[in-house]
């Protein structure tokens, strides 16, 4: 809630020195605050000519450093802009007299629970610069703000997270809008302010948040009372060698719910299938038979869908219709990507781009990698992407250690994967006679296992024919059988350090890797983006030619012997790691999100009664001619006919108040027995009654749902017959 800064009287006694145009920024200045991203493009927008001020309020705290900051840049550049910092303590009444002696107030903030102070200012008669993204879009938006556009990034909070993201704002652009800002006349910022103080104290009041806690209260017993274990279908490869098959064994294994393993075909797999896995769809451009999955999701009672995507997987035109017809049936469609860029190269008309409308309909799409999240961003996907952690097995045991000892006459080091070009595997293999060359020679294990397809087995011959012609069968041991992972793990814990040696890849993240930091051993990578979200907890290579390799190999064995604070640092951070992404962890995190999307989508509706067509609520939504759905999350309301006869029908929906211009609305009609879509429509922004038109050609009961993400009050809702038919209904 925010009205209490209505009640709060601004001190006119408390002034502040500054020049004419007066930005704020109020915040702890903690990183995430965007704090040197806004003293960077404050510097580039102004000059200490221009009659202009930042003031920035904040307070001393250990992660605060801004002080300092502003220090540095007035010393690099002695025409920066003027700058006016508060760190005192300010009584209530002293604030709001700041915020009503600015113009502008300025949050460039990497991630916001709310934003409390953007709010303020907004109460105070401030439009707002922000991040187009984060809590804050909750009242901020183009009407009441400048959104700056950002990219994704590992957050760099003081929790030292490695799954975890957050929105850096453009520079050039923050930039840019700080000078637009600055140029707007008054009436015009007064304007934007004005807009986004009707809509906070239209549904951002104390009594409003009061609402919603009541009505979540008085939800729980129906929602406990109609719960129900949901089952999930996980459509991907099994029992193959692939690594994703080997994912979504080992994420599969700790997900504590339902699973059927819709599997594709497979000519070999590495082990027998056990009764939860169904094979009916093959991996292929061509056709994948995914017609075949959908009959088996009706008719299991599947109510959840997580598909594994990989380009070479689908026919992306075949994906598309099943996503639609997977929607339709009711299902909560959730989409792991383990790629997100293109390989228009190899596979042409493979562009994301032209699956946006479909992959829009996913509940959620799940990437492994902060470079994933930016690729869809640039095709329009944010709002249903989420980043989820590749696994990894920390919760299993692996060998002793006793044997990885870095003082043996020649150490031993591994590298592991699938033997395919791109691994780098020639590259290490020519590092290893470096080494020897240079008379500090290491053991190299390659536990790289024949993929099926005949680039791997020409890469086997190749290999081990340099191995003859470097005279290294004495330092290298190659063994491209496919292992157990028990096997794997107690191998490759053996060496003294694992290499990850690879060149170029599309793929978002290495499954590889991850054997190696489960291993428990130091692991050593190239500088390559597959492997930026093990950045810190590994040794990085100086490059990916075979000199750079083995210059980084003998510095990270020289920094494992030594006891280096590099290599504590390392050591420490891999260990911070592996617990991250166990995947005894992110099973049960994967079923959370599952269960809560689905719990969402699946809330006990409510229904008209058959001889008064009244509507019966669901939780506290009141019964009357005008009925509120949708608290600001996805609120819904379900209303079922009980019989129409064959014909043509229109579905009218009224509001007290035209649907908001951003706002999203959707009118649904489908078979009350099955759940199959018939009709759908979106209300449209600005508009008060909104229609959709349906046919049926037997007689059904069918069902009315109403979907808003916006408070939205209904006046009426009635289903008409068309003209030339004889059906009659209403509620």
């Amino acid at each position: 809630g925010v009205d209490h800064w209505e009640r709060i009287r601004p001190n006119p006694a408390y002034r502040v020195t500054a020049r004419s145009f007066r930005f704020l920024h109020v915040s702890s200045c903690f990183p995430r605050k965007g704090i040197n991203d806004l003293l960077d493009a404050y510097g580039d927008a102004f000059s200490r000519g221009d009659d202009v001020s930042l003031i920035i309020k904040s307070f001393d705290n250990p992660h605060n450093d801004v002080a300092s900051e502003i220090a540095v840049r007035q010393a690099a550049n002695p025409n920066y802009p003027d700058v006016v910092l508060i760190l005192d303590d300010l009584a209530e009444a002293d604030l709001k007299s700041l915020y009503g002696q600015c113009d502008v107030l300025v949050a460039p903030s990497c991630a916001e629970g709310y934003g409390l102070p953007l709010a303020e200012a907004m109460l105070s008669g401030l439009p707002v610069v922000t991040t187009g993204w984060s809590g804050q879009l909750d009242f901020c938006n183009e009407r009441n703000s400048w959104l700056v556009d950002y990219r994704f990034e590992r957050a760099s909070s003081h929790f030292g997270l490695y799954a975890s993201a957050w929105a850096r704002v453009d520079r050039a652009a923050l930039t840019r809008t700080l000078r637009i800002a600055r140029d707007t006349p008054r009436e015009a910022r007064t304007k934007m302010a004005s807009a986004g103080r009707a809509e906070l104290l239209a549904e951002h009041q104390w009594r409003d948040v009061a609402a919603r806690m009541l009505d979540a209260q008085a939800d729980l017993p129906l929602r406990r009372a109609s719960s129900r274990a949901p089952h999930i279908g996980w459509i991907s490869t099994w029992n193959a060698r692939c690594g994703i098959a080997t994912y979504s064994e080992h994420l599969v294994r700790h997900i504590g719910v339902p699973v059927t393993v819709l599997a594709a075909h497979e000519k070999a797999t590495t082990r027998a299938d056990d009764a939860r896995c169904v094979r009916c769809w093959t991996a292929s451009k061509e056709s994948n038979g995914l017609a075949d999955v959908l009959k088996e999701v009706i008719r299991r009672g599947i109510g959840i869908l997580v598909i594994q995507f990989n380009y070479a997987f689908y026919n992306h035109e075949e994906l598309c219709t099943f996503i639609d017809d997977a929607k339709a049936a009711g299902c909560v469609v959730v989409m792991m990507m383990h790629s997100t860029t293109d390989p228009v190269k190899d596979i042409p008309g493979s562009e994301l781009f032209r699956m946006i409308d479909h992959l829009h309909q996913c509940d959620r799409l799940l990437v492994h990698s902060i470079g994933d999240l930016n690729r869809l961003k640039m095709i329009g996907l944010v709002d249903n992407v989420a980043l989820f952690p590749h696994g990894a097995i920390a919760s299993e045991p692996t060998a002793s250690r006793s044997n990885a000892s870095i003082d043996a006459a020649i150490p031993l080091i591994a590298t592991y994967g699938f033997c395919l070009p791109n691994k780098g595997l020639s590259q290490l293999v020519e590092a290893i006679a470096i080494l020897r060359d240079a008379r500090k020679p290491v053991r190299l294990r390659m536990l790289n296992a024949a993929f099926p397809g005949s680039a791997s087995n020409a890469l086997i011959d190749s290999l081990r024919a340099q191995i003859t012609t470097y005279n290294l069968e004495d330092l290298v041991e190659f063994d491209s059988v496919f292992r157990t992972d028990e096997e794997s793990l107690y191998r490759l814990a053996e060496a003294a350090l694992i290499v990850f040696a690879y060149q170029q890849s599309g793929e978002s993240a290495s499954g590889a890797v991850r054997y190696g930091m489960s291993a428990g051993r130091p692991v050593a990578v190239t500088p390559q983006p597959i492997f930026s979200d093990v950045d810190g907890a590994v040794f990085t290579l100086p490059g990916a030619s075979p000199i750079a390799i083995a210059k980084g190999i003998a510095a990270a064995m020289e920094s494992i012997r030594t006891g280096s604070e590099e290599a504590r640092v390392v050591a420490t951070a891999a260990e911070a790691w592996r617990r991250e992404h166990d995947f005894a962890r992110l099973g049960p995190r994967l079923a959370n999100m599952c269960m809560a999307i689905f719990d969402r989508k699946t809330s006990p509706p409510a229904h008209f009664m058959a001889s008064s067509h009244m509507l019966v609520a669901r939780g506290s939504i009141a019964i009357g001619p005008a009925r509120q759905i949708a608290d600001g999350s996805q609120g819904m309301l379900v209303g079922e006919m009980p019989s129409l006869s064959a014909g043509s029908y229109v579905v009218t929906l009224t509001t007290s108040r035209p649907i908001p211009a951003k706002g999203n609305m959707r009118i649904k009609v489908s078979k009350s027995e099955t759940n199959l879509l018939i009709a759908r429509g979106e209300a449209l922004g600005g508009e008060k009654e909104h229609m959709v038109r349906f046919a049926i050609d037997q007689q059904m009961s069918v069902t009315i749902s109403v979907e808003s993400d916006q408070k939205t009050d209904i006046e009426t809702i009635s289903v008409i017959p068309l003209p030339s038919t004889g059906a009659k209904g209403q509620f």
